[in-house]
């Protein structure tokens, strides 16, 4: 938990490098950010602290536009997480 969220405040305060194009500093801060908010929320999630790790797992989305494998992953803990607030119904949205 403390090394996601080490990452999480590095790189959202950090300059890009200047070795990195900004298309580059861009893509490599969204999958470094988008794992993070990720990891923090799984860890949440375990830890059956549900609000935070849906505020996680929100922050983690836009981070995975265009990575399907990984906005379905959080989409599926995401859900999961919903349904342990009760805001989903037992067997899914319109079961």
């Amino acid at each position: 938990m403390a090394y996601s969220q080490q990452v999480i405040q590095i790189l959202q305060t950090k300059e890009k490098p200047s070795w990195y194009s900004d298309a580059e500093w861009v893509r490599k801060k969204s999958a470094y950010l988008g794992s993070a908010l990720w990891m923090t929320g799984h860890l949440q999630m375990e830890r059956a602290d549900f609000a935070k790790a849906e505020a996680s797992f929100r922050q983690a989305l836009p981070y995975y536009k265009g990575d399907a494998k990984s906005t379905g992953f959080a989409l599926f803990y995401l859900g999961w997480v919903e349904y342990n607030l009760g805001k989903l119904p037992e067997g899914g949205p319109g079961l």
